[in-house]
């Protein structure tokens, strides 16, 4: 799934898979205390490196239930956004460098990826799974159409968006602040 995404740009902006080259990119998101403030905890170096290797992994494997791009705007990388599949259904998350975060790069990031999705592929819903106290993603998503479900996975709020309700609004989306 997602043959067709390996590399792409939308909306100014360029996305390509996670690969190798990425791991001290990967690992400085992973343990900043600022970009995983309304995450989890920040990772040590040690946990962040075997998080790499994982996605990396699962990335390349037969079964291809998660993939990770980069998203590189006027050759800055921003951070990163994937779909992972969680009992069948795919599930949006991204993690923006400290120099991206607060300037409307997030909503921006996944309306873009989730405009290319919709459109290449047959898939009705995508799903978000928020932490409760991450107020700005819970934001972000409801300015991109996410309804909250009720539902919660270990704590965190399971929020979705139905393909037929997807909403790029270009124009509503704040502009990035440079």
């Amino acid at each position: 799934m997602f043959e067709s995404l390996c590399s792409f740009e939308r909306d100014g902006f360029k996305y390509r898979l996670l690969n190798k080259s990425d791991k001290l990119f990967f690992i400085d998101l992973y343990t900043n205390n600022e970009v995983m403030k309304y995450i989890c905890a920040p990772f040590t170096e040690e946990e962040a490196e075997l998080l790499f290797e994982d996605k990396i992994t699962k990335q390349t494997s037969n079964d291809r239930n998660r993939f990770v791009w980069v998203v590189v705007n006027d050759d800055v990388q921003l951070g990163l956004v994937g779909l992972t599949k969680i009992d069948g259904v795919w599930d949006i998350g991204s993690v923006l460098s400290s120099t991206s975060l607060g300037r409307g790069y997030g909503a921006r990031v996944m309306s873009a990826l989730l405009s290319k999705v919709f459109e290449e592929y047959p898939i009705e819903r995508i799903s978000g799974t928020i932490p409760t106290n991450n107020m700005p993603c819970i934001k972000c998503v409801k300015k991109l159409g996410f309804k909250y479900s009720g539902e919660k996975r270990g704590g965190d709020q399971i929020w979705h968006l139905e393909s037929s309700h997807h909403k790029t609004r270009k124009n509503e989306l704040k502009p990035v602040n440079t």
